[in-house]
This record gives structure tokens, C-alpha cells and sequence, in this order.
């Protein structure tokens, strides 16, 4: 369903949320952790130690890597520069990575 006046837009995402918020959870951890996976292999495949992330703690990015926090908009345009990727591309990548972990977790 969509408001588009007033900017609101209801998905299927949203209406199984508010019918099972475990399930949701769960898919949202799965879905941390994929993307987690995703970041490390591709970091590792650039020879990119967690230590050169600039602006971004060692700590933080293991708990991003581990999938124990989201990784915001800020990190990932810290992890594309790092990585000298405009951030587009840099997603469009991590989303083919995150999409076989995933495959892999379910």
C-alpha cells in the first residue's frame, strides 16, 4: 500500500513485522551477518587490514564484519574509499557477496 502525499509506503516487509517481529529479527540478523561476511571477504580480497579503514575503529568494523551492528552509510562510504571505489559500485559488489553468504546461511 502506498500514501505517496504524504511519503508513506507499507511493503509486505512492514506488514510481516508487525504480525511476527521475531521472524523479522531473525531475517534482519541473517541478513547483518551476510553483509558482514561480504565486507571481510571483500576487504581481504583488496589486502585491506581493518587498521586502514579510515574513520573507522578496528572494533567497529569487527562488530560490522561479525554482524553484530549495521554498518551505516558513513562506514560504507569509509570501507568504498578505502577500497578506491565510488560507493555505487562498492554496494553493487557487496550485494553479490551478501547474496552468496546468504545463500549459505538459509
Amino acid at each position: 500500500m502506498s500514501w505517496p502525499a504524504y511519503d508513506i509506503d507499507i511493503g509486505l516487509d512492514t506488514i510481516k513485522n508487525i504480525l511476527d517481529p521475531k521472524l523479522f529479527r531473525d531475517l534482519a540478523l541473517k541478513h547483518d551477518i551476510a553483509y558482514g561476511i561480504a565486507i571481510a571477504k571483500l576487504r581481504k580480497l583488496k589486502k585491506i587490514r581493518q587498521y586502514q579503514i579510515e574513520g573507522l575503529s578496528e572494533r567497529h568494523l569487527r562488530r560490522i564484519e561479525t554482524g553484530k551492528q549495521h554498518a551505516s552509510i558513513k562506514n560504507l562510504q569509509a570501507l568504498s574509499t578505502a577500497h578506491n571505489m565510488k560507493l555505487n559500485d562498492y554496494l553493487n559488489k557487496l550485494a553479490v557477496y551478501a547474496g552468496a553468504a546468504l545463500a549459505l546461511l538459509t
